[in-house]
């Protein structure tokens, strides 16, 4: 067994708490953990606003390469997760691809129910599109909304994404695929339960398998390359699989690499994990130069 995801596991395993934790309670928890992960020094920060959307601009200090701008999503169910929470991401793979980096704060539910997360992706990536080329990624929820957003702006014959970067992505809110029982043991992140929950706080009486929430059930036809990461024990792995599986069947090209004994998200503790710092330098590769 891996030993650094071994002390990964005992890390997250230390800080569950001890019963059920509200809402809010988890939002400041995610805040609180993102603290031990402090953003990368030689990147320049400002958050600001961007067609009346929150976002988190980061930028290599050192300058910016020619190439497009990277939108990111981050995770955290729809319910919870901030440009905050992922600083430390975003710096990273500003600095990785030497690219500007526009983390968008999302509108989260129940606050704010399907269609607000995509129709804040929407606007954001409208005001944008037209004066520069675009790439998407995003962790968990945040990769099934950069994804949403493809599929939003294909089906109204918008300028598409270059190329789409997705960290074990959460695609399909129904909940139900297989993975969920086969890597229950081995992850230490995701519960099946409070997950399903989640997806019920964001679908807000949508349908689950609607692709507009659940992008996974779209018509992935004419997408642009795909990059998806996926963890061996990570209960979304076979979303992941499916995914890729669907896309090449439409005829996208894909990109699909799975981490052995790696669990969801791994790319966020690269501090920690040799494989997290490999799949960062692959997901940077990939949106640089596709």
């Amino acid at each position: 067994m891996n030993a650094e995801i071994e002390q990964l596991k005992a890390m997250i395993a230390a800080g569950m708490p001890d019963g059920p934790q509200t809402l809010d309670e988890r939002r400041a928890g995610m805040e609180e953990m993102a603290r031990a992960f402090p953003a990368p020094a030689g990147v320049a920060y400002q958050e600001t606003e961007i067609a009346g959307v929150s976002v988190l601009e980061a930028q290599p200090e050192a300058g910016v390469s020619d190439g497009p701008l990277i939108l990111y999503f981050h995770g955290g169910g729809y319910v919870s997760g901030s440009v905050r929470t992922h600083r430390n991401f975003a710096g990273e793979l500003a600095l990785r691809t030497g690219l500007k980096l526009v983390s968008v704060d999302y509108r989260l539910a129940p606050e704010h129910p399907y269609p607000a997360a995509l129709d804040d992706a929407r606007v954001l990536y409208d005001a944008l599109a037209g004066d520069t080329p675009l790439v998407l990624a995003g962790d968990s929820a945040g990769g099934g909304l950069a994804l949403s957003l493809a599929l939003a702006v294909k089906a109204a014959d918008g300028p598409q994404p270059q190329r789409l970067a997705l960290l074990c992505p959460w695609v399909d809110l129904s909940c139900t695929n297989v993975s969920f029982a086969e890597v229950a043991e081995h992850d230490p992140i995701i519960d099946q339960e409070r997950l399903a929950g989640d997806g019920r706080h964001y679908l807000g009486g949508a349908d689950a398998r609607d692709p507009g929430p659940s992008p996974l059930f779209g018509d992935l036809a004419g997408l642009p390359p795909l990059l998806i990461q996926a963890a061996e024990h990570d209960s979304l792995v076979g979303e992941a699989r499916e995914l890729a599986e669907k896309a090449e069947g439409a005829g996208v090209a894909v990109t699909y690499r799975e981490y052995p004994e790696m669990v969801h998200v791994f790319q966020l503790f690269h501090a920690m994990l040799t494989p997290g710092r490999a799949a960062l330098d692959e997901a940077a590769e990939f949106l640089k130069n596709g």
